[in-house]
């Protein structure tokens, strides 16, 4: 990837979460808790969020001698709408003006400073994240809704994924998730693997998440894939149910949902799993996402502690 490039993955990632955030703002609060005084850093969250505007210009106008910026003043900007407008534009602007520079325009040394253009749009961007991570917590404080701030989770979903692709994740992770199993002798498979949960019960977890993940292909609604975040009760039974059944019923009963899970997958499209529109589905996640988490994100979970029981070493 050329500095170019990567500069410009790093302004979109600023312009999306600056657009949740934005989202945030809009829907939980009021104008007067935009503008209420923290005490901290810039202030009210209007502050912050003007300044990263204004931060962006002045880099602009430093860096490149971009004609034209207007100076943002927070103090002009009373409301969440006004304030939203010149934040927006400036998201724009920069990523703009980025998607336009060269190698050798990066790695020029603009008059006065010491280095190249490239690294004070890289302090630019990192502004950003800092200033976000402030807003963020002021925002939890106010009790609204927050997020992770992830580059590599932004990049990941900019990636589209195949069907093709997907099953050969599954393929390799779901191996290394077999073969331990094999190797685990009757007599331990009560044993804890994972705080509480023994080799049985993680059986009973893959199993479970794969055979949700059959029934949000089935319906197209997405209904979350964390067995952490099944209430206390319904968690318990799927458990107390897994550790009821004969050990070879629930080695087949595991293997036939996965064979049934691949069969699910092999009936969407790429714009399937590519989607970001299925009911249900968080903000900024794709479809294909939802199937790794379930998946080949899912099976390491497990996968390392039982290494661990298997051969006795961390």
């Amino acid at each position: 990837m050329t500095s170019p490039t990567m500069l410009q993955a790093f302004f979109g990632f600023n312009q999306a979460m600056n657009e949740r955030l934005w989202t945030i703002v809009m829907e939980h609060l009021t104008d007067a808790q935009f503008a209420q005084e923290d005490g901290y850093s810039r202030g009210s969250i209007r502050n912050q969020i003007v300044h990263m505007a204004e931060a962006q210009y002045y880099w602009l106008r430093g860096l490149l001698d971009v004609p034209g910026l207007p100076e943002l003043n927070p103090e002009d900007y009373p409301t969440r709408e006004t304030a939203r407008t010149v934040c927006q534009q400036a998201d724009q602007k920069i990523l703009t003006i980025v998607g336009g520079l060269s190698e050798a325009d990066l790695e020029r040394i603009p008059d006065g400073w010491s280095q190249p253009v490239w690294a004070g749009l890289l302090q630019n961007a990192n502004h950003s994240t800092d200033h976000r991570a402030q807003i963020l917590r002021a925002l939890h404080d106010l009790g609204t809704p927050t997020f992770e701030q992830s580059f590599v989770d932004y990049m990941e979903y900019l990636t589209p994924m195949s069907v093709q692709d997907m099953i050969e994740r599954i393929g390799t992770k779901r191996a290394e998730w077999d073969d331990l199993l094999r190797q685990v002798p009757t007599e331990q498979m009560d044993e804890p693997v994972l705080d509480d949960w023994t080799v049985r019960d993680a059986i009973a977890i893959v199993t479970w998440k794969e055979r949700r993940l059959i029934e949000i292909i089935q319906r197209r609604t997405f209904t979350g894939l964390s067995f952490g975040e099944l209430p206390e009760a319904e968690r318990a039974s799927v458990l107390e149910t897994s550790r009821a059944l004969p050990l070879p019923a629930l080695l087949d009963q595991h293997q036939m949902t996965h064979h049934e899970m691949l069969d699910a997958i092999r009936t969407l499209t790429d714009d399937d799993v590519n989607s970001e529109t299925m009911d249900g589905l968080p903000p900024d996640v794709r479809f294909w996402k939802a199937i790794g988490a379930a998946t080949w994100w899912s099976y390491p979970t497990f996968s390392a502690p039982l290494r661990q029981l298997v051969t006795g070493k961390a």
